[in-house]
């Protein structure tokens, strides 16, 4: 009896070891999903994620459906679309995958600091790869000014936002997490938000009236594969936090234990935007 007590006594004194698992974002970590991959992270417990970066969402895929461990993958709403784009398969199967949270985020047009719209000018517009760059080009066209904008590509709203605020491009369309350290640090001045007027922007919809830019944002879910139910629902506990502290972070319409019809419905979202170019 002395032998069984001094053994479970040892078991309860050893440390807690967290399950190590993969989490994988579908585009680059210098942008939002790098943002909400931080996050993640530094709130998961019982499970220890550690950011996996992978050459694209196809490879993404791939590595989240071949995991024989528990893993996570952030899947947004543009993977349709870049399926079709990219002609590769960046689609999960859903039905053998877990969602646990999601989490959207505006987009601003910032400027280099200093640098006014001047009517009828021409400007080089800095924007992301992975945003619908063609659609999003014409709707820019359509502005009140009759500035004539074209496109310079980055990889990632983290890059766009540094070569705004070096002045290598004057005007970009940063998501607004990625603005953030370049606003606060004086070097660039966001002028329109797709949803965010935390800096001072104004609706997006008053710079281009009418468009689908208007509106645009990046949708993210984390789903998951291979875990426990236990282990399922510690995450969610464990993440729970961030519902508050993403909102903090310039994301919006943040749920945590997602439901069927929450995943349904963001599903149909990426199916309906997988013509945009």
């Amino acid at each position: 009896m002395k032998k069984l007590l001094l053994t479970a006594t040892m078991m309860l004194l050893l440390p807690f070891t967290a399950n190590a698992a993969d989490i994988i974002p579908t585009s680059s970590l210098k942008g939002p999903q790098g943002k909400l991959v931080q996050n993640i992270i530094a709130n998961s417990v019982t499970t220890k994620f550690v950011a996996k970066q992978t050459g694209g969402c196809g490879e993404a895929v791939a590595t989240f459906e071949s995991a024989t461990g528990p893993v996570a993958i952030i899947w947004s709403n543009s993977m349709y679309r870049n399926s079709k784009k990219a002609n590769q398969n960046c689609i999960i199967k859903h039905d053998e995958a877990r969602s646990v949270m999601q989490a959207r985020v505006p987009y601003d047009i910032c400027v280099t600091k200093g640098v006014n719209l001047v009517k009828g000018t021409d400007m080089a517009f800095g924007n992301n790869k992975f945003n619908p760059q063609i659609d999003q080009l014409e709707d820019l066209n359509t502005n009140g000014l009759g500035i004539e904008f074209r496109t310079v590509t980055y990889r990632g709203s983290g890059p766009v936002a540094a070569a705004v605020g070096n002045g290598d491009v004057n005007i970009g369309i940063i998501a607004t997490p990625s603005a953030k350290k370049a606003i606060e640090a004086g070097s660039i001045q966001c002028l329109y938000s797709t949803g965010s007027d935390r800096y001072g922007q104004l609706p997006m919809s008053e710079f281009v009236p009418g468009t689908k830019l208007a509106n645009y944002n990046l949708g993210m879910m984390v789903f998951t594969r291979n875990m426990s139910k236990v282990e399922h629902s510690a995450l969610v506990s464990e993440l729970e936090p961030l519902e508050e502290a993403l909102i903090k972070q310039d994301m919006f319409d943040v749920k945590v234990d997602l439901d069927g019809a929450d995943t349904q419905a963001f599903i149909e979202e990426a199916k309906g935007l997988e013509n945009t170019n």
